[in-house]
């Protein structure tokens, strides 16, 4: 029983720091997720998670690319050093959240559970 496995690779092209970064992203996510989940929208029919306040979709063709306004600013990261240090303050200003862990499976399989599922962050609605 586990979530799934994700592979990493990197390209031969990175450079150390390029490389230093990703992973520091990666363990922050690892460290702090939970503080941020509620910034979120999931879709559990398709396993998808929206930023609240996120761009739209990409255009599915060509031609509603072209008719789409172009809102977008060029994204720099010649200062991806402070990306890092602003997460760190954000998410020391959020309390983790006190998750309900809601069983999904049977006793014996749902012990081996050790990740959350959409199901544990999401409002119950109203009744």
């Amino acid at each position: 029983m586990r979530p799934g496995w994700v592979r990493l690779g990197f390209n031969y092209f990175f450079d150390a720091k390029t490389v230093d970064y990703i992973i520091s992203s990666i363990l922050f996510i690892c460290n702090n997720g939970l503080r941020f989940l509620s910034d979120y929208d999931v879709d559990v029919a398709h396993g998808l998670w929206r930023h609240k306040n996120g761009a739209p979709d990409a255009p599915a063709t060509l031609k509603e690319f072209w008719r789409i306004e172009r809102q977008a600013k060029q994204k720099t990261f010649a200062h991806r050093d402070m990306f890092l240090t602003v997460a760190d303050e954000l998410a020391a200003v959020r309390a983790r959240p006190a998750l309900k862990h809601s069983p999904l499976f049977e006793p014996n399989c749902e012990a081996l559970r050790g990740f959350w599922m959409p199901q544990d962050v999401m409002p119950h609605p109203p009744v």
